[in-house]
Formats: structure tokens, C-alpha cells, sequence
């Protein structure tokens, strides 16, 4: 897991994109911290950011969900969203 500084901890962002989300909830289960929750928005069931101040940036709800809706910013150097192949998916859309 990456080694985060208080600064960068105050600059986390976790984004959504509610278009993409489907409500799978895969984000919420492999979150370590329970940043995450399923809410109802726009009366569909979607994923929302409580209290992204507890965010440890460890990108797990990123890299396991394979709709590709959410974003933690600051990114992991060198590696993207799609560099999928090496993690263990739930939901894998090829």
C-alpha cells in the first residue's frame, strides 16, 4: 500500500461518474475504510463518497470495479485505471 503524507492526504479526490456506475457496489465491499456507500441518486442505486478525508488512496475501489466510473486523484505514478490485467477483478468487462 502507498505511503501518503499529511499534505497529500488533504488533496485527495475521490470522482464518480454516475453514468458509468451501475450500483454493483464492488467499490464498497473492497474498500478498506468504508469511504464508500450505495445511495440512491437520481433514483437509481449508485456509489457516493462520504468522508474522503478517510480516503487512504490505496485505488482499490478504482482498480476492482470493471465500469471504470470512479477516479482517485492524486493517480498512483505510472500506472492508470486500465492497468487492470494484474488485479484480481470481480467484474470484468473485456
Amino acid at each position: 500500500m502507498p505511503t501518503i503524507t499529511r499534505e497529500e492526504m488533504l488533496q485527495i479526490e475521490i470522482v464518480i461518474d454516475y453514468d458509468k456506475c451501475t450500483g454493483c457496489a464492488t467499490c464498497v465491499e473492497i474498500c478498506p475504510v468504508d469511504v464508500l456507500e450505495i445511495q440512491k441518486v437520481d433514483r437509481k442505486k449508485k456509489s457516493v463518497a462520504l468522508d474522503q478525508s478517510f480516503c487512504l488512496k490505496c485505488h482499490m475501489c478504482e482498480f476492482h470495479c470493471g465500469y471504470q466510473p470512479i477516479h482517485v486523484y492524486p493517480p498512483i505514478e505510472g500506472h492508470q485505471p486500465t492497468d487492470q490485467a494484474t488485479v484480481p477483478m470481480r467484474h470484468r468487462h473485456d
